[in-house]
C-alpha cells in the first residue's frame, strides 16, 4: 500500500442492453441504505454470473487495484489471471483478518478509511469477496451483517449470490410492476434480510437463457431502474 496513480472505477460490463449497448454495473454506486457498495446475483445460474461479474470488474482495473476473494463450489471457475478461492469454513476468519489488517494500516498513517487514505495518495486495493449462498447460510449470518456494515469503509464489498426464490415468489397480481417483482424476489432469496436488501447498490437477476436483468436503486429515491441484457460471455 503506497502512493499511487489514480484508480479507475469499479464497474464490470455484464452484456449487451435491447439497444446494443453495454450494460455495465458499478459498485460504487451508493446504495439507499447509505452503505455498500454491495451487489445481489439471483438466478438459477449464479456462477454464470459471478464469472462474468469477476471478469468484467478484473478487466476494467489496473494491476495491484483489485483483490478477488472466491467462496463458492468447485464448479465456479473465474476466468482471470489471480483470485483467491476459500472455502466457507474460513471465509469469516478471511475476511476478518482482511478487516483487521485494513484499520491497522490506516491507523498507521493515520486516516479514518479508504478514502482517506487514497486522498492522501496510498495506493489501497479493492477487495471484492465473492460468495455463493446456494443454502442461504450467509444470509442469515451475523459475520455478513457485520461486513455489509464496515467493509464499505475498509474498500471490502461483498457480491452474494444465491438460488433464484421459490416459484410462488413470483406469483404477484398482474397489476404489480416489474420492479416490484423483482423486489420480493430479492426479498425472498435473500431469506428476508433487511440489512442485505437496503445496502444493496445493485441486484442482478439471471432469467435463463442467456438473458439477465439489472436493478439499481439510487439512494434518495423509491423508483427502480431495470436493465436487460444479453449475458457476456466470461471467456
Amino acid at each position: 500500500m503506497s502512493h499511487g496513480r489514480i484508480r479507475r472505477p469499479l464497474t464490470a460490463v455484464l452484456g449487451t442492453g435491447l439497444d446494443g449497448r453495454a450494460v455495465e454495473v458499478n459498485l460504487e454506486w451508493e446504495s439507499r441504505g447509505g452503505s455498500g457498495p454491495h451487489c445481489v446475483v439471483v438466478g438459477d445460474e449464479v456462477a454464470s454470473l459471478l464469472a462474468v461479474l469477476a471478469a468484467g470488474l478484473a478487466a476494467g482495473q489496473a494491476p495491484g487495484d483489485l483483490e478477488l476473494v472466491l467462496c463458492a463450489g468447485e464448479d465456479v471457475r473465474l476466468q482471470v489471471t489471480h483470485y483467491r478461492r476459500v472455502d466457507a469454513g474460513e471465509l469469516a476468519e478471511i475476511v476478518d483478518e482482511l478487516l483487521q489488517s485494513r484499520y491497522a494500516f490506516f491507523r498507521s498513517i493515520g486516516v479514518r478509511d479508504i478514502e482517506d487514505a487514497r486522498q492522501h495518495g496510498h495506493q489501497v486495493p479493492t477487495t471484492v469477496v465473492l460468495i455463493e449462498d446456494r443454502d442461504g447460510i450467509w444470509a442469515r449470518s451475523q459475520e455478513l451483517a457485520r461486513w455489509l456494515r464496515v467493509g464499505r469503509s475498509a474498500g471490502i464489498n461483498l457480491v452474494v449470490g444465491t438460488p433464484i426464490a421459490p416459484p410462488t415468489a413470483l406469483t404477484s397480481p398482474a397489476d404489480m410492476s416489474p420492479a416490484l417483482v423483482l423486489e420480493r424476489v430479492v426479498h425472498t432469496a435473500t431469506l428476508g434480510n433487511g440489512l442485505l436488501a437496503s445496502m444493496t447498490t445493485a441486484a442482478i437477476f439471471n432469467r435463463g437463457d442467456g438473458r439477465g436483468t439489472l436493478r439499481t436503486i439510487e439512494r434518495g429515491r423509491a423508483d427502480h431502474v431495470l436493465t436487460d441484457f444479453d449475458l457476456a460471455k466470461s471467456v
